[in-house]
């Protein structure tokens, strides 16, 4: 960021919701103490998230909904009934590829954290089995949550840093913050003038492929390289399909969402590993959204509406062979 010599520029980086959060503001030099201010709330808010969202925090009301599943009700603070509110929509709206019930099936591989473990597919079977968007229940009145079936479990992980974002952004605009990025693990949020906005090689992590320049909007990439093993010449990854329950194989690793929420291109990114370009454009045509996505064999198709604004910096290689700059328009 370039600021002119009246302006300074804080940064304050912090870790949750599994990942570092970096908030970045330039400000006039007699503004720093609500600028600072400013940054500690909203590094507060998103701590008191973390407590709320945690899978893995035992007092976390997520942990609360999922030990009372198939038992009863659990009431819970606003902004997470309004989290798992607006996840069922998009569980809906993929026919179920995006599925905030798949906890259990997570945790049966738990990617990252079992080096190179396979299940075995009978308890990959008993983790489906507890799959459902349809049994969970929602009472708006009181802002309960209910599990209908025993042992189902809900991880709010493909939507929570979105809503973090978003809710961070309305607290730097309504403090009257004109310029500043929020970057939660690459759900990247710019107000104020344009930024360039890298998208890393789903193939080489060390460089980007390119690099889309915008402003007020969130940009959010989800990939099958941000945590997975290689086993006999295949990569097992972390976005798991609840349909097959393994690993998504769509051909997409890796989808860069752009809109005016970045909760719904969080899902969106999401959903696009999990369905494949075909349906995954036509989900996004169908919430106003724009996309870049890199297939497996290394091709990249960019969405219409943000082609002018994207740049490839260098062809993408993949297993020697380079492919660059196919346009997908639809």
């Amino acid at each position: 960021m370039i600021l002119d010599e009246s302006m300074k520029q804080i940064q304050k980086t912090f870790f949750a919701l599994g990942t570092a959060n970096t908030i970045s503001i330039g400000y006039p030099k007699d503004e720093e103490e609500h600028v600072t201010e400013v940054l500690e709330r909203c590094k507060t808010y998103v701590l008191q998230m973390d407590d709320r969202l945690s899978v893995f925090k035992e007092n976390s009301e997520i942990s609360k909904v999922n030990h009372a599943a198939g038992i009863e009700a659990v009431t819970v603070s606003e902004d997470t009934f309004r989290i798992i509110e607006r996840a069922i929509y998009f569980s809906k709206l993929s026919h179920g590829a995006f599925d905030i019930s798949a906890g259990a099936l997570s945790k049966v591989w738990s990617i990252g954290k079992k080096g190179d473990y396979i299940p075995e597919e009978q308890k990959i079977k008993e983790a489906q089995d507890v799959i459902s968007y349809e049994s969970i229940f929602l009472n708006a009145d009181i802002f309960s949550v209910s599990l209908a079936k025993t042992g189902q479990s809900i991880d709010l992980g493909g939507i929570a840093k979105g809503y973090a974002v978003d809710a961070v952004h309305q607290i730097l605009v309504s403090a009257g913050i004109k310029d500043a990025v929020i970057n939660f693990g690459g759900t990247v949020l710019a107000i104020g003038k344009e930024r360039r906005i890298g998208i890393r090689s789903p193939f080489d992590k060390k460089c980007n492929i390119g690099s889309l320049v915008m402003k007020d909007t969130a940009v959010v990439t989800s990939g099958v390289y941000e945590r997975y093993f290689l086993k006999d010449g295949v990569r097992y990854h972390h976005i798991l399909d609840p349909k097959t329950g393994h690993p998504a194989d769509m051909g997409i690793c890796s989808a860069t969402l752009t809109g005016n929420s970045a909760m719904d291109m969080d899902a969106l990114a999401t959903i696009f590993i999990l369905l494949g370009l075909e349906k995954g454009v036509a989900i996004m045509k169908q919430c106003g959204a724009e996309g870049i996505f890199i297939t497996d064999a290394g091709d990249i198709f960019v969405s219409e509406g943000i082609s002018s604004h994207f740049t490839i910096e260098q062809p993408i290689k993949n297993e020697g062979t380079e492919r660059v700059g196919n346009s997908y328009e639809r």
